[in-house]
């Protein structure tokens, strides 16, 4: 029987806004009585006859209101027998297609796709369904839905790749006969026991070997089984097998089943060609077995090199993208000596060093011009000591930074030219520690600095401390400010043209700040509590912050000098603030005055 192609092309060829004067099949005849298009989506499924052929035609609809119809199959002069759901997934019932013709009956299945809203035609599972079908007459729909239902739950929806070995790629997954079971520790079960994770089953018997598939769960909340290996094994109701002859092993990857290594044993040991993937398909490595063991010219993620006695042995080289090429040698399967990345011309780009596998001593980098760009040292792969980076044409350090264990600690130091810093300071436990110098490109300091750290276990969290000062390009200081845990404390700052911006002094044990419009008139003035003290250079010093109270009087005024606000303390109690326009008339409070300050309540407990 011809069929239509299902492919993404005519899957949508029919897919068109419905109309509004009535369903697509308004008018025709029906070979099928409607039926639901699947249990996943709302919309209905009808059988029609076009151009002298059975056509399958669908709806979907969407909340919006909109619905689109689209082609399901083709299924040349057909008799639609039967229209039913039965679940070849584990993640919901699919829609099964029984017709007939000729006296033989068919069946196919459809999958609900919710990234296309298409029914998709499910080709793995067209060998089940042949084997229920083909050469038994007429069958029902419920004697299918059962036979399905008594079968090995396996997901029906995954294709495979092909292997090239025929008996591999031809067998019917739902025949065979269940030789194993086991849970995930690899403990065997009785064949309907609870806690399945392995399932193998025999299909044919060669030379004392058994042609053997294994199959595994696809996931811990999925019942169904998934494809995992095609081999010959001489014990396949043991979890090892002994494999003898050709595997085939294969990893899920969306909804195909992609190889994941396929090569020959021989009693259980590898012998042969073999060649490994990864778990997305792509090309891994490929050489040659002897007694189990990979030996001679072998590629291996694109590099190629001998194996000797199962070990990577000798120079190994290996081909990168843009024309570039790396080079190292391996002793005893591990990285020994230098490893280099040379140009397309030939050009060293990279040498970096390894004792035993482990990266040791200096890495250098060079650009296409033979300067070194990047100089770097090591210590059981991790950096330990300087790393320079040297700036492109190479003829000054443009970075130095001092690494102990992977991490900044120690001196570092960035520069714009060979003469001209840009910061100089330090490192701790991966944080700015001490003394932070900063410069601009024209030559001139900008900020001096200070950090503190507060450690836990082997990580740091830096704070603001000790004098901080930032200066304008004509040398004059924009602010000084003392930090003491993260907070500033006394200090003064500038506005550009170097008016008093603000000052903040220390006043009989409590921190008076002042700050200044830009035309010199006091804009504010308050005074704050110390929040705590702290020992700083064997001196007891008291600290200020956001959790300071404020004491004394406060005011604010205009720029004109006019008072804008005030907040006196009378008696050690602050009163209500008293506010002005600028024309000195009060607008708060009214005439009725400041509240009187409510006393909080107390509670008293008495045992």
């Amino acid at each position: 029987m011809k069929r239509l192609v299902i492919c993404c092309a005519l899957m949508i060829l029919a897919a068109t806004q419905a109309q509004a004067d009535g369903p697509f099949y308004s008018g025709k005849t029906l070979l099928h009585p409607l039926v639901n298009a699947s249990p996943q989506v709302e919309g209905k499924l009808a059988f029609l006859r076009e151009s002298g052929e059975v056509i399958g035609r669908y709806e979907v609809k969407y909340d919006a209101g909109e619905h689109l119809v689209k082609d399901l199959d083709g299924f040349d002069n057909a008799h639609i027998d039967a229209v039913f759901y039965a679940d070849l997934t584990g993640k919901g019932d699919s829609t099964l297609v029984m017709f007939s013709e000729q006296g033989q009956t068919r069946v196919r299945a459809y999958l609900w796709d919710p990234t296309s809203d298409s029914l998709r035609y499910m080709p793995a599972a067209q060998r089940l369904l042949d084997s229920l079908t083909l050469g038994r007459g007429m069958r029902t729909a419920l004697e299918i839905k059962n036979a399905i239902y008594e079968l090995l739950p396996f997901d029906y929806s995954r294709t495979y790749a092909s292997t090239d070995i025929a008996a591999f790629d031809q067998l019917n997954h739902s025949a065979g006969e269940v030789v194993a079971v086991f849970d995930k520790e690899g403990q065997a079960l009785e064949t309907n026991a609870s806690g399945r994770h392995l399932i193998k089953k025999t299909f044919l018997q060669r030379d004392g070997r058994w042609l053997t598939a294994r199959y595994v769960r696809a996931d811990e909340q999925d019942y169904r089984f998934v494809l995992q290996q095609i081999a010959w094994e001489r014990e396949p109701k043991t979890l090892e097998g002994l494999l003898d002859g050709d595997s085939v092993k294969f990893v899920i990857s969306g909804s195909r089943g992609l190889i994941h290594e396929r090569g020959e044993y021989r009693l259980g040991k590898r012998v042969g060609i073999w060649m490994h993937a990864e778990e997305d398909g792509r090309f891994r490595s490929r050489g040659e077995y002897v007694e189990g063991r990979p030996e001679g010219l072998w590629t291996v993620q694109g590099a190629e090199g001998q194996y000797q006695n199962g070990l990577r042995e000798g120079v190994w080289r290996k081909p990168m993208p843009d024309g570039a090429r790396w080079e190292g040698s391996y002793k005893l399967n591990r990285l020994e000596g230098p490893a280099r990345v040379f140009n397309r011309e030939g050009q060293l780009q990279l040498e970096e060093h390894y004792v035993a596998g482990v990266k040791e001593g200096l890495l250098k980098r060079y650009n296409d011009a033979g300067k070194l760009v990047l100089q770097e040292e090591y210590k059981a792969n991790l950096l330990h000591g300087r790393q320079l980076t040297y700036a492109d044409d190479g003829s000054f350090i443009r970075k130095d930074i001092s690494y102990r264990e992977g991490r900044k600690h120690g001196p570092f130091r960035s520069n714009y030219s060979a003469n001209l810093p840009e910061n100089i300071g330090n490192y701790r436990h991966n944080e700015l520690f001490g003394r932070l110098q900063q410069y601009v490109a024209e030559g001139y300091m900008y900020s001096d600095s200070n950090y503190c750290q507060r450690l836990q276990g082997t990580y740091a969290t830096r704070y603001h401390c000790g004098e901080w000062t930032e200066y304008r390009a004509e040398g004059e200081v924009r602010s000084r400010v003392l930090y003491v845990n993260g907070d500033a404390q006394v200090g003064v700052y500038y506005y550009e043209d170097g008016t008093l911006k603000e000052q903040r002094k220390e006043v009989d044990g409590a921190l008076e700040v002042q700050t200044y419009h830009p035309n010199g008139q006091l804009n504010c003035s308050k005074q704050l509590a110390p929040a705590g003290f702290e020992d700083v250079d064997n001196k007891r010093l008291a600290y200020y912050n956001i959790t300071s109270d404020e004491v004394g009087d406060s005011r604010c005024y205009y720029p004109s000098g006019q008072l804008q606000w005030e907040m006196l303390t009378e008696n050690g109690q602050r009163s209500c603030r008293r506010s002005f326009d600028e024309n000195g008339k009060q607008t708060s409070p009214g005439p009725e005055g400041c509240k009187k300050p409510e006393v909080p309540k107390r509670t008293f407990y008495f045992e």
